[in-house]
């Protein structure tokens, strides 16, 4: 067909031809991964024709949360300070073998590096326990194998475990029961270590044939020969099971990741190994496809907020109270508050800060001109929903406007309510500064912090035009277009543009972010005074349960990320590429490895722009 469609280029059926062979391209590729993948149900049916089932250990059961697992030994010398560590260890393994001519184990490994380095036996224990400790914490389960093995178990499956590995059986053992495996479960572990004979060198499949020689055997794993290739000429048959490294290897993700791949910082292959191991290809089974809106929480949402909150502790130390901006603020306060019980800081005193574009730039609307600055925004929708959202006026004009293109239009039509608006707006701005010194009494004398997703800075523009006060704004990232109120305004973002143009898709696709970070509420309109009383005013927007079903699954995967993420930190400080978060952050959604069902859950209304329900991921054009 491709012939075809080159023949025809320039002409008028070329751009509809090319469409319909990338597409005839997709589906075949969809039918050769689907045909592929490995399914729970058939697995299942096919291990109940043996008498004994053998699994792999690493990469089958478990895997580890870092991308190159020599990485291990690059943490260690980091962590003890000692200088080309990875070469010293690997030389000391290398030699035990030759000279002891065995497969050795962790104890002959150190008694060799001890010989090779001249170091104290104190050292060398130290060290070896180092290098036990971090495998532990380095440890996490497949958990689609757990559920298999715990269904077979139920089924009264005879099992084993054969593994080509240094680590002794005593710790190998303490690593499964600490990713929730029941040791009772295997009939036997045999260790190459231990026995002497390796997978790898075709040594261990006849001793193992030898033990069972009645059985019928099946062995499961990664390793397309020690695994799958070799077993079969000893009469054991095979399953392979992908590893989390090959599954992520045949996603849409791996091309656009790849390039960053290739020279990974010690805190980048964790970040890496922990997203692909610990999460999103942590199953055989997988589908290459993000199916769970949670998983999406986690991979998308939870990264880049996580480094927004490390950012934002940094940023904030000379500041008294951090304003949470309503509405993303309702959650990200509560984020802030979680990470800093996970890092086990002290937190500065908040507060979850009513506000809206909306609100503060009715409140600060003095003139014409200030109401004329409105018109220079985007909406789309009735002239009278225009009014009703923007300034507060119950008119009856259902004229289709689309600003800012109508700009001279909406002008002229707004002329005969000026005095109106400019009334209403002081009642408004009024009612806004009492809640302010209600809320933050010490408002004039604090050191006060916006705390925000960002962007334009208008919010923070218009409270400091109310207060006449400047603020110290966080933002996680900025527009082209920042508002600052003074060419010196606090203005700090985590992703800020100017440093990288590259860090313009956080603004990007700020919706599928922000989308999370909602309060179970609609949009602050304005608050009224009754009395002493100041009572907000919110728009109709209300969240259906599915919704909140949606926003809870995010705020909860996040809050996951958070957890594991500071666990690792409490051995080693991550310091990861800004550049490979946002790489990470832009493919996610570029790769179009996100379900069809989890974007459906992303609709959601912006009245101040529209009056229609709208869905993000349509919005970004990558639905």
């Amino acid at each position: 067909m491709n012939w075809i469609i080159q023949k025809l280029k320039y002409t008028k059926l070329y751009d509809i031809l090319r469409k319909i062979y990338h597409r005839y391209q997709k589906i075949q590729k969809e039918k050769r991964r689907k045909k592929n993948q490995l399914e729970p149900e058939q697995l299942n049916e096919l291990l109940q024709k043996y008498d004994i089932i053998s699994f792999d250990i690493f990469d089958t059961l478990i895997t580890r949360k870092i991308y190159n697992p020599d990485d291990v030994f690059d943490l260690m010398g980091e962590t003890l300070e000692i200088s080309d560590f990875k070469k010293k260890r690997k030389d000391a393994e290398n030699r035990a073998r030759e000279e002891l001519k065995k497969d050795v184990n962790l104890e002959e490994i150190y008694e060799y590096y001890q010989k090779i380095t001249k170091s104290s036996p104190k050292l060398v224990k130290t060290i070896q326990e180092t290098e036990e400790r971090l495998e532990l914490k380095l440890t996490t389960p497949r958990k689609d194998m757990r559920c298999l093995v715990e269904t077979l178990k139920k089924q009264n499956k005879k099992m084993i475990i054969v593994s080509d590995m240094y680590l002794k059986k005593e710790t190998i053992i303490k690593m499964l029961e600490a990713c929730g495996y029941d040791i009772s479960y295997f009939e036997n572990i045999y260790i190459s270590n231990e026995i002497n004979k390796r997978k790898d060198t075709k040594e261990v499949w006849p001793y193992i044939k030898e033990k069972y020689p009645k059985e019928t055997i099946i062995h499961l794993g990664d390793n397309d020969n020690s695994d799958v290739f070799f077993p079969k000429e000893f009469g054991i048959h095979t399953q392979k099971i992908k590893s989390s490294k090959e599954l992520f290897q045949e996603s849409e993700l791996f091309s656009a990741m790849q390039p960053y791949l290739e020279n990974l910082s010690l805190s980048d292959s964790i970040f890496i190994g922990f997203m692909i191991g610990h999460k999103l290809f942590n199953s055989p089974f997988n589908s290459l496809k993000i199916e769970q809106i949670k998983d999406l929480g986690y991979a998308f949402h939870g990264v880049v907020i996580y480094e927004f909150l490390k950012f934002l502790i940094q940023e904030s130390k000379s500041c008294d109270t951090l304003l949470f901006l309503a509405r993303e603020g309702y959650n990200l306060q509560k984020l802030y508050q979680f990470f800093c019980e996970c890092q086990k800081i002290s937190e500065k005193k908040s507060i979850y800060f009513l506000t809206s574009r909306k609100s503060t730039s009715t409140a600060t609307i003095e003139s014409i001109e200030d109401m004329e600055k409105l018109l220079q925004k985007e909406f789309h929708g009735t002239f009278q929903n225009f009014m009703d959202q923007v300034f507060c006026q119950k008119i009856e004009d259902d004229t289709e406007i689309n600003l800012p293109n109508d700009f001279e239009l909406v002008k002229e039509k707004i002329t005969p309510f000026q005095e109106d608006i400019l009334n209403s707006s002081k009642i408004e701005r009024e009612a806004y500064l009492e809640y302010i010194k209600q809320n933050i009494p010490t408002f004039k004398t604090s050191e006060l912090a916006i705390i925000d997703l960002g962007y334009s800075g208008t919010i923070q523009y218009n409270l400091t035009k109310l207060l006449k006060k400047e603020f110290h704004g966080i933002y996680l990232t900025n527009s082209s277009t920042v508002k600052r109120y003074n060419k010196n305004s606090k203005l700090n973002f985590c992703f800020d543009i100017k440093e990288n143009e590259n860090y313009k898709v956080i603004y990007y696709y700020s919706l599928v972010l922000e989308f999370f970070l909602s309060a179970p509420y609609g949009q602050l309109q304005r608050f009224q005074q009754k009395g002493k009383k100041i009572i907000p005013i919110y728009n109709s927007e209300t969240l259906d349960d599915k919704k909140k079903k949606s926003i809870d699954n995010i705020f909860q995967s996040v809050k996951e990320y958070i957890q594991e993420i500071s666990q690792i930190e409490e051995f080693y400080p991550l310091k990861i590429n800004k550049s490979l978060i946002v790489t990470w952050y832009q493919n996610i959604i570029d790769s179009f490895i996100i379900d069809k069902k989890v974007k459906d859950q992303f609709d959601f209304m912006d009245s101040y722009e529209a009056s229609k329900v709208r869905n993000v991921f349509k919005i970004i054009s990558k639905y």
